[in-house]
This record gives structure tokens, C-alpha cells and sequence, in this order.
């Protein structure tokens, strides 16, 4: 009786040991890569040694790093929230189908996951760039039928009408394979929407690279092309699309902003 009470409190201890081992393993999994202040400090001020002031404020620590598993969207969907029931259908090529509903046209491109919008008709004066962005922004949520979080990161002259780029923001991070491009005149004229639904994945790597080496990354790219840029804007964590033979997938990374619309990315990960 005495052996069996004893047994049944080491199975009791051991069970408690295996629980704190694997609450270790999984906050070491889930820590952040935050760099010290002194770490903060040097990479600041090796930018600006290099005449890039910083804008940035600190550094993002993102959890350990996941891949997202991507895969196609049903953009029919967008067909008949934004058209309606009955849109003439037009057999395109390949695996372009085009659909009709007066002045509106919807062209699925399902090898590519996206939908583009096209309104026919002439061109007309277009508007004030704001006017324009405020149009843009409101046509994401009417043509798309989602509860989506985008993020304009590019709006430009594009001659007859202004065009401006849109990614989707999950959680604070940018999914730049998930976006909205929209050319607006005095309405919108066009639009091309690109979406992928995501399945976050364990990530399998020999390396992940902490943030400051991925910030010197940045620097790199833009001294080797010689890219003209004075300061440092934001740094944001996302994610890129990266395709491995008929396997989609998103690629987590760094994203530098700088000034003149120039961008970097740095991925976090040797996979």
C-alpha cells in the first residue's frame, strides 16, 4: 500500500516536470526576438553614419516566425455580391472568365486568385488626389463584400487618373500578396483585387534572422543599388508570396520604409 501511494507520487511528479519542460519549450517558441536598447541604439546610429536619419522609433520584436499556407480564393463570390444574380458571362482564355452587368465588368483570373474590375465608357476629368484616395478606400469594402483591414502603402500619378495600392493588415502585419489596386478619375475607372485565404503554419528552418541583421540587410540593398533615400520611415513585420512548385506560401519578413516610396524587404527566415 505504502509502495503504491509513493509510485503514484513520482508518476504525480513527473507529470508536473513534463508540464513545466513543455511550458518552457513553448514560451522559448513564442518569444519575441527584441533587441536591448544598446542593440537599438547601434543600429540607429550606424544609419545615420551613413546619412539615413531614423523616423522609425524602435525596432519590431515579432513572435517566432510561422509560414502562412496559402491557397486560392472562390473570387465568383465577388461576381455576385458586386453584380448580381444574373451578369452575362464571357468565356476569355485560359482560366479567364469575364462578366458583364451594363457599364460594370468583373474578370476572374482564377489561376491568379484575383478579380478585376473594369468600368466602360469614356474617361472622365478626374478628381482631387484626396477625393480620389476617399472613393478608392470606400470602393475596397463595395467590391470586395469583406470585413477587411487594407493599408494604402502607394498612391502616384498615373496620368488620366491617380492609382493607389493597397495591402491587407492582419494583426498588425502586412500580407502583401492580399491587395487592392484601384486607378480612380472622377470615379473609379479600375480595379484589381488579389486574395489568398491563410492557414498560419510551425515553421521549419535552420535559421532565423534577429532583427538588427535584418535591418543591415535593408541598409545593404539600398547602398548596392545606389537608391537615393535620406531617411527611415517605419519598419513593419509581414509576409511575401513565395511559390514552391503547386505549394503557395507566405514567406515572413521585414519591410523598411523609406523616404522617396522606396521599400525593402528582408526575409526573417532560411528555409
Amino acid at each position: 500500500m505504502r509502495w503504491r501511494t509513493i509510485r503514484g507520487m513520482i508518476l504525480c511528479l513527473l507529470l508536473i516536470i513534463n508540464g513545466i519542460f513543455f511550458l518552457i519549450l513553448y514560451n522559448q517558441e513564442k518569444a519575441p526576438m527584441k533587441l536591448s536598447e544598446a542593440q537599438q541604439k547601434q543600429v540607429r546610429q550606424i544609419f545615420r553614419q551613413e546619412g539615413i536619419s531614423w523616423e522609425a522609433g524602435e525596432i519590431p520584436a515579432g513572435e517566432s516566425a510561422r509560414f502562412l499556407k496559402l491557397q486560392s480564393f472562390d473570387m465568383e463570390y465577388i461576381v455576385y455580391q458586386f453584380l448580381g444574380d444574373n451578369p452575362e458571362e464571357i468565356n476569355l482564355y485560359g482560366s479567364r472568365v469575364k462578366y458583364r452587368q451594363g457599364e460594370k465588368n468583373v474578370i476572374l483570373d482564377r489561376e491568379n486568385s484575383s478579380a478585376e474590375y473594369r468600368r466602360t465608357g469614356e474617361m472622365q476629368e478626374r478628381t482631387a488626389e484626396e477625393e480620389a484616395r476617399q472613393l478608392a478606400e470606400e470602393f475596397i469594402g463595395q467590391f470586395t463584400g469583406m470585413d477587411l483591414s487594407f493599408e494604402l502603402q502607394q498612391s502616384r500619378d498615373a496620368g488620366d487618373a491617380w492609382y493607389f495600392l493597397f495591402y491587407q493588415s492582419l494583426d498588425g502585419k502586412l500580407l502583401t500578396f492580399n491587395k487592392m489596386e484601384v486607378w480612380v478619375d472622377a470615379g473609379v475607372r479600375r480595379a484589381r483585387f488579389t486574395y489568398y485565404l491563410s492557414e498560419e503554419q510551425k515553421l521549419e528552418t535552420e535559421k532565423e534572422y534577429p532583427p538588427d541583421e535584418l535591418m543591415y540587410q535593408c541598409l545593404r540593398m539600398v547602398q548596392d543599388q545606389e537608391i537615393p533615400v535620406n531617411s527611415l520611415q517605419s519598419i513593419r513585420l509581414g509576409y511575401r508570396m513565395e511559390k514552391q512548385g503547386d505549394e503557395i506560401r507566405g514567406l515572413p519578413c521585414f519591410f523598411a520604409y523609406f523616404d522617396q516610396g522606396v521599400v525593402c524587404s528582408a526575409d526573417r527566415v532560411i528555409s
